[in-house]
Protein backbone atom coordinates (compact mmCIF):
# COMPACT_ATOMS: atom_id res chain seq x y z
CA UNK A 1 0.00 0.00 0.00
CA UNK A 2 1.39 3.47 -1.03
CA UNK A 3 0.35 6.39 1.60
CA UNK A 4 0.81 10.02 0.55
CA UNK A 5 -0.07 12.35 3.19
CA UNK A 6 -0.49 15.96 1.91
CA UNK A 7 -1.78 19.02 3.19
CA UNK A 8 -5.33 20.60 1.64
CA UNK A 9 -2.93 23.73 -0.11
CA UNK A 10 -3.17 23.85 -3.89
CA UNK A 11 0.23 23.76 -4.11
CA UNK A 12 0.15 20.11 -2.60
CA UNK A 13 -3.05 19.33 -4.02
CA UNK A 14 -1.57 19.99 -8.10
CA UNK A 15 1.73 17.51 -7.26
CA UNK A 16 -0.56 15.03 -6.12
CA UNK A 17 -2.58 15.36 -8.89
CA UNK A 18 -0.16 14.38 -11.06
CA UNK A 19 1.13 11.78 -9.06
CA UNK A 20 -2.23 10.32 -8.98
CA UNK A 21 -2.02 9.88 -13.06
CA UNK A 22 1.73 8.49 -12.67
CA UNK A 23 0.18 5.56 -10.45
CA UNK A 24 -2.71 4.96 -12.28
CA UNK A 25 -3.55 1.18 -10.92
CA UNK A 26 -1.40 0.71 -7.89
CA UNK A 27 -2.88 0.82 -4.51
CA UNK A 28 -2.54 4.25 -2.88
CA UNK A 29 -4.05 6.54 -0.45
CA UNK A 30 -4.04 9.89 -0.54
CA UNK A 31 -4.51 11.36 2.77
CA UNK A 32 -5.43 14.81 3.09
CA UNK A 33 -5.76 17.25 6.60
CA UNK A 34 -7.49 20.36 6.25
CA UNK A 35 -5.22 22.77 7.47
CA UNK A 36 -6.66 25.80 7.09
CA UNK A 37 -9.53 24.97 5.26
CA UNK A 38 -7.73 26.20 1.62
CA UNK A 39 -10.03 24.92 -1.16
CA UNK A 40 -12.29 22.57 0.06
CA UNK A 41 -13.84 22.42 -3.41
CA UNK A 42 -11.09 21.90 -4.79
CA UNK A 43 -10.51 18.61 -2.29
CA UNK A 44 -13.87 17.83 -3.44
CA UNK A 45 -13.62 18.14 -6.89
CA UNK A 46 -10.41 15.92 -6.92
CA UNK A 47 -12.53 12.95 -4.63
CA UNK A 48 -15.66 13.35 -7.68
CA UNK A 49 -13.20 13.30 -10.71
CA UNK A 50 -12.32 9.41 -8.84
CA UNK A 51 -8.77 9.07 -9.54
CA UNK A 52 -7.01 8.03 -6.94
CA UNK A 53 -8.56 6.63 -3.16
CA UNK A 54 -8.85 9.88 -1.31
CA UNK A 55 -9.28 9.67 2.75
CA UNK A 56 -9.23 13.26 4.52
CA UNK A 57 -8.83 13.92 7.85
CA UNK A 58 -9.22 17.06 10.21
CA UNK A 59 -6.07 18.84 11.91
CA UNK A 60 -5.70 17.19 15.44
CA UNK A 61 -4.93 19.42 18.45
CA UNK A 62 -1.61 20.22 18.38
CA UNK A 63 1.07 23.01 18.29
CA UNK A 64 0.84 24.34 14.44
CA UNK A 65 4.13 25.81 13.84
CA UNK A 66 5.42 22.69 12.55
CA UNK A 67 3.47 21.70 9.64
CA UNK A 68 5.54 18.45 8.83
CA UNK A 69 4.47 16.75 12.04
CA UNK A 70 1.06 16.09 9.74
CA UNK A 71 3.18 13.60 7.78
CA UNK A 72 3.86 10.87 10.41
CA UNK A 73 0.23 12.02 12.34
CA UNK A 74 -1.56 11.27 9.07
CA UNK A 75 0.54 7.60 8.33
CA UNK A 76 -0.17 6.88 11.83
CA UNK A 77 -4.05 7.81 11.87
CA UNK A 78 -4.45 5.76 8.86
CA UNK A 79 -2.61 2.40 9.73
CA UNK A 80 -4.42 2.96 13.73
CA UNK A 81 -7.91 3.13 11.72
CA UNK A 82 -7.70 0.48 9.06
CA UNK A 83 -5.79 -2.01 11.32
CA UNK A 84 -3.87 -2.44 8.03
CA UNK A 85 -1.29 -5.15 8.65
CA UNK A 86 0.36 -5.44 5.20
CA UNK A 87 3.13 -3.58 3.50
CA UNK A 88 3.42 0.04 3.15
CA UNK A 89 5.01 2.36 1.30
CA UNK A 90 5.22 6.46 2.07
CA UNK A 91 6.70 9.21 -0.16
CA UNK A 92 5.28 12.94 -0.68
CA UNK A 93 3.13 14.58 -3.27
CA UNK A 94 6.05 15.76 -4.71
CA UNK A 95 7.99 12.19 -5.70
CA UNK A 96 7.57 10.13 -8.57
CA UNK A 97 8.33 6.48 -7.98
CA UNK A 98 10.36 5.49 -11.44
CA UNK A 99 9.37 2.19 -11.70
CA UNK A 100 12.11 0.38 -11.02
CA UNK A 101 12.11 -2.24 -8.45
CA UNK A 102 11.90 -1.39 -4.89
CA UNK A 103 13.34 -3.48 -1.48
CA UNK A 104 10.20 -5.82 0.01
CA UNK A 105 8.85 -4.62 3.52
CA UNK A 106 10.65 -6.83 6.41
CA UNK A 107 8.99 -6.97 9.48
CA UNK A 108 9.57 -4.57 12.05
CA UNK A 109 12.71 -2.66 9.52
CA UNK A 110 12.46 0.56 8.37
CA UNK A 111 13.78 1.30 4.79
CA UNK A 112 14.20 4.71 4.00
CA UNK A 113 15.82 7.00 1.61
CA UNK A 114 19.44 7.42 2.07
CA UNK A 115 19.94 11.49 3.45
CA UNK A 116 22.87 10.90 5.51
CA UNK A 117 24.14 14.07 3.87
CA UNK A 118 21.61 16.43 5.33
CA UNK A 119 19.89 13.99 8.28
CA UNK A 120 22.65 11.69 9.07
CA UNK A 121 24.71 11.82 12.41
CA UNK A 122 27.62 13.12 11.14
CA UNK A 123 25.88 16.28 10.01
CA UNK A 124 23.68 16.55 13.31
CA UNK A 125 26.97 16.04 15.08
CA UNK A 126 28.68 19.06 12.66
CA UNK A 127 25.77 21.20 13.90
CA UNK A 128 26.28 20.46 17.53
CA UNK A 129 22.82 19.35 18.28
CA UNK A 130 22.80 15.00 17.73
CA UNK A 131 23.65 14.96 21.57
CA UNK A 132 20.17 17.25 22.32
CA UNK A 133 18.04 15.43 20.20
CA UNK A 134 19.24 12.19 21.45
CA UNK A 135 18.89 13.50 24.86
CA UNK A 136 15.12 14.62 23.75
CA UNK A 137 14.34 11.40 22.78
CA UNK A 138 15.85 8.99 25.12
CA UNK A 139 18.43 8.34 22.29
CA UNK A 140 21.71 5.80 22.96
CA UNK A 141 24.22 8.53 21.16
CA UNK A 142 26.86 5.72 20.11
CA UNK A 143 24.07 3.62 18.57
CA UNK A 144 22.46 6.64 16.81
CA UNK A 145 26.26 7.11 15.44
CA UNK A 146 26.54 3.79 13.98
CA UNK A 147 23.27 4.25 11.09
CA UNK A 148 23.64 6.62 8.64
CA UNK A 149 20.52 8.98 8.19
CA UNK A 150 17.23 7.93 6.14
CA UNK A 151 14.08 9.80 5.26
CA UNK A 152 11.53 11.23 2.85
CA UNK A 153 10.89 7.58 1.50
CA UNK A 154 9.83 4.90 3.68
CA UNK A 155 9.05 1.38 3.26
CA UNK A 156 8.04 -1.13 6.07
CA UNK A 157 5.87 -3.08 7.39
CA UNK A 158 4.78 -4.39 11.65
CA UNK A 159 5.71 -0.91 12.70
CA UNK A 160 1.89 0.30 14.40
CA UNK A 161 0.09 3.71 13.73
CA UNK A 162 0.92 4.56 17.55
CA UNK A 163 4.23 4.62 17.12
CA UNK A 164 3.88 7.26 13.57
CA UNK A 165 1.81 9.27 16.13
CA UNK A 166 4.75 9.20 18.74
CA UNK A 167 6.89 10.88 16.20
CA UNK A 168 4.72 13.32 15.25
CA UNK A 169 4.65 14.90 18.91
CA UNK A 170 8.04 14.28 19.37
CA UNK A 171 9.24 15.64 16.11
CA UNK A 172 7.29 19.33 17.02
CA UNK A 173 9.40 19.17 20.07
CA UNK A 174 12.72 18.77 18.18
CA UNK A 175 11.17 21.33 15.93
CA UNK A 176 11.30 23.97 18.79
CA UNK A 177 14.29 22.61 20.17
CA UNK A 178 16.15 23.20 16.89
CA UNK A 179 14.60 26.36 16.39
CA UNK A 180 16.55 27.86 19.51
CA UNK A 181 19.91 26.63 18.78
CA UNK A 182 22.10 29.33 17.91
CA UNK A 183 22.95 26.87 14.89
CA UNK A 184 21.57 26.33 11.47
CA UNK A 185 20.28 23.00 12.02
CA UNK A 186 17.69 22.60 9.34
CA UNK A 187 14.74 22.37 12.24
CA UNK A 188 12.24 21.96 9.10
CA UNK A 189 13.70 18.35 9.01
CA UNK A 190 13.07 17.50 12.88
CA UNK A 191 10.44 14.84 11.49
CA UNK A 192 12.95 12.97 9.57
CA UNK A 193 15.65 13.30 12.30
CA UNK A 194 13.35 11.96 15.17
CA UNK A 195 11.45 8.96 12.26
CA UNK A 196 14.82 7.97 12.58
CA UNK A 197 16.34 7.96 16.04
CA UNK A 198 12.86 6.77 17.23
CA UNK A 199 13.49 3.94 15.12
CA UNK A 200 16.70 3.29 16.73
CA UNK A 201 15.13 3.68 19.75
CA UNK A 202 12.36 1.44 19.50
CA UNK A 203 14.15 -1.62 18.12
CA UNK A 204 13.09 -0.78 14.33
CA UNK A 205 15.97 -1.15 12.70
CA UNK A 206 16.40 2.06 10.01
CA UNK A 207 17.87 0.63 6.78
CA UNK A 208 19.36 3.26 4.13
CA UNK A 209 18.46 1.35 1.27
CA UNK A 210 20.32 1.74 -2.30
CA UNK A 211 16.95 0.81 -4.14
CA UNK A 212 15.32 3.82 -2.60
CA UNK A 213 17.71 6.58 -4.27
CA UNK A 214 16.32 9.55 -5.82
CA UNK A 215 17.10 12.14 -8.42
CA UNK A 216 16.33 15.94 -8.16
CA UNK A 217 15.04 18.02 -11.05
CA UNK A 218 18.31 19.33 -12.04
CA UNK A 219 19.79 15.83 -12.36
CA UNK A 220 20.76 14.15 -15.35
CA UNK A 221 17.71 12.65 -17.04
CA UNK A 222 19.37 9.32 -16.64
CA UNK A 223 18.89 8.89 -13.30
CA UNK A 224 15.35 7.65 -14.12
CA UNK A 225 16.57 4.37 -15.06
CA UNK A 226 19.11 4.27 -12.14
CA UNK A 227 17.05 5.57 -9.14
CA UNK A 228 14.09 4.44 -7.55
CA UNK A 229 12.61 8.01 -7.15
CA UNK A 230 12.04 11.33 -8.83
CA UNK A 231 12.17 14.31 -6.56
CA UNK A 232 10.60 17.54 -7.70
CA UNK A 233 12.69 20.04 -6.24
CA UNK A 234 16.64 20.87 -6.43
CA UNK A 235 16.00 24.05 -8.05
CA UNK A 236 16.19 26.78 -5.93
CA UNK A 237 15.61 29.98 -8.16
CA UNK A 238 13.63 30.33 -11.41
CA UNK A 239 15.92 30.14 -14.58
CA UNK A 240 15.43 29.06 -18.33
CA UNK A 241 15.52 25.16 -19.14
CA UNK A 242 14.80 24.45 -15.29
CA UNK A 243 12.08 22.92 -13.38
CA UNK A 244 11.40 25.63 -10.01
CA UNK A 245 8.41 24.27 -8.42
CA UNK A 246 7.97 26.87 -6.04
CA UNK A 247 6.71 29.17 -8.49
CA UNK A 248 4.16 26.72 -9.21
CA UNK A 249 1.67 27.25 -6.00
CA UNK A 250 -1.46 26.15 -7.36
CA UNK A 251 -1.50 24.26 -10.86
CA UNK A 252 1.10 25.64 -13.23
CA UNK A 253 -0.69 27.85 -16.07
CA UNK A 254 2.29 28.32 -18.28
CA UNK A 255 4.09 24.49 -18.10
CA UNK A 256 7.89 25.34 -18.66
CA UNK A 257 10.14 24.22 -21.24
CA UNK A 258 12.94 21.81 -19.45
CA UNK A 259 16.17 21.01 -21.11
CA UNK A 260 15.78 17.03 -22.25
CA UNK A 261 18.68 16.76 -20.25
CA UNK A 262 17.28 17.47 -16.84
CA UNK A 263 15.83 15.03 -14.52
CA UNK A 264 12.38 17.39 -14.32
CA UNK A 265 11.67 17.12 -18.47
CA UNK A 266 10.22 13.62 -17.54
CA UNK A 267 8.12 15.19 -14.63
CA UNK A 268 6.99 18.50 -17.47
CA UNK A 269 5.78 15.61 -19.71
CA UNK A 270 3.98 13.84 -17.09
CA UNK A 271 2.11 17.24 -16.09
CA UNK A 272 1.18 17.80 -19.44
CA UNK A 273 -0.22 14.21 -19.80
CA UNK A 274 -2.17 15.01 -16.46
CA UNK A 275 -3.39 18.37 -17.69
CA UNK A 276 -4.92 16.67 -21.09
CA UNK A 277 -6.23 13.36 -19.22
CA UNK A 278 -8.37 15.69 -16.36
CA UNK A 279 -8.75 19.02 -18.56
CA UNK A 280 -12.37 19.97 -16.00
CA UNK A 281 -10.64 19.46 -13.00
CA UNK A 282 -7.22 21.45 -13.71
CA UNK A 283 -9.85 24.32 -14.53
CA UNK A 284 -10.61 24.41 -10.95
CA UNK A 285 -7.58 24.85 -9.65
CA UNK A 286 -7.31 28.33 -8.38
CA UNK A 287 -5.16 31.01 -10.05
CA UNK A 288 -2.04 32.75 -8.75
Amino acid sequence: MILVPLSDHPFYLWQAVVQMYALQGQEARWLIYNHRNYVPLLVEAIIKEDIGEVVVYQDWERDKSYNAAMKPWLVGKWLSDTEWTGDVQVFDPDVIPTGLPLPSAESEVLFGTCTDWYTGPEWLDSKGVLTLLCDLLGVDIDLARQFPGIGAQYIFKDIPGYWWEIVAKESIKAYHLLKVHPVDAQPWCAEMYVTHLLALRDWYKPVAHPQMDMIWANNPVSGWNSAGYFHDAGVLKPQNGSFHKSSYQSWPRRIPEVASDQAAYRYVELIKETEAKWPKLIKKFPRH
